[in-house]
């Protein structure tokens, strides 16, 4: 892949100059979420599937509004008339937008949100080739001389149970050394263990916690999220996972929407296992990026 990817216009969508007329764009981009003071972008649907992964236990596969599909130009300025309402732009809430065929397009959006003046953090599962490293090698250069922070999340689910988090999603060991690269290139990095499913034994997630613990600055745990429709349940059974028993509570999605029809499961095993992993390896854990993020602004 080269940095001259085709221009991005999925369903329908084409691209809006940011000095042209984006009324009706606006409207349409009222799916992305501003709330406890982040605002959740990303660049949408990718044709007619909401991820080029598919990872069994995403949120997405149930009833989740998904994000517009518009360029970048749409989305800051989408984002310059809400300034006041956030301090973090988290990039992407219902897609990975760093998996190819769109990774490019990814860096370009880092790039473009410089502009904003607002810390960064981009969460993704994709392993960066050489060519595209140097694009984020650049990209880091440029917040660190803006005094921003670009806080890269690396997701890891499992270790022994890929078919949660199958191909074309590159290894667990993959995503490590990723995330090492970019600790070096001066971005913060989180490892972010999420969600915790209650079938996989606390074990296994302790020992992501202790193999990505070298890499990580912040350690990130999260609940796992279910549909009514039991979409989500369905997908984490069918690779051979137990769903039994009762979901903790009902309620909206804890990052991005306010929609109050979702099951909240928690692994309070799991979490207490990768807590004391990451004790044990002098990393800070958190249920959540928001304290995640207090702390790192606190250093």
């Amino acid at each position: 892949m080269s940095g001259a990817e085709a221009p991005y216009a999925l369903n329908g969508s084409t691209r809006v100059s940011i000095s042209g007329s984006f009324t009706a764009d606006l409207k349409v981009a009222s799916d992305w979420y501003i709330g406890r003071r982040r605002a959740m972008i990303s660049l949408g649907p990718i044709g007619r599937r909401h991820c080029t992964y598919r990872c069994a236990f995403c949120y997405v596969q149930g009833d989740f509004p998904s994000y517009p599909s518009y360029d970048a130009s749409v989305l800051l300025a989408w984002l310059k008339g809400r300034l006041e309402e956030f301090d973090t732009v988290y990039v992407s809430g219902d897609t990975d937008s760093f998996a190819p065929p769109r990774t490019y397009q990814g860096l370009a959006l880092l790039e473009a949100l410089l502009v904003l003046k607002k810390d960064v953090l981009f969460t993704t599962r994709a392993v960066l080739s050489a060519d595209a490293r140097n694009r984020m090698s650049s990209i880091a250069s440029e917040y660190q001389q803006a005094g921003l922070r670009l806080i890269a999340c690396i997701s890891i689910s499992q270790l022994s149970h890929p078919e949660l988090e199958p191909p074309p999603i590159p290894s667990p060991g993959k995503r490590i050394e990723q995330m090492s690269y970019l600790k070096k290139l001066g971005l913060v990095t989180a490892l972010t263990i999420r969600p915790f499913i209650p079938g996989i034994d606390p074990s296994e997630y302790a020992s992501i916690a202790s193999l990505g613990a070298r890499a990580a600055d912040v350690i990130i745990g999260g609940d796992l999220y279910s549909d009514f429709k039991g979409i989500v349940r369905d997908r984490i059974e069918s690779a051979g996972l137990s769903m039994a028993g009762e979901a903790d509570s009902i309620g909206p999605l804890y990052f991005s929407t306010n929609e109050s029809h979702w099951f909240t499961h928690k692994h309070p095993a799991a979490e207490g296992a990768v807590a004391a992993a990451a004790a044990h390896a002098g990393v800070p854990f958190f249920m959540g990026s928001e304290p995640a993020i207090d702390f790192i602004r606190s250093q």
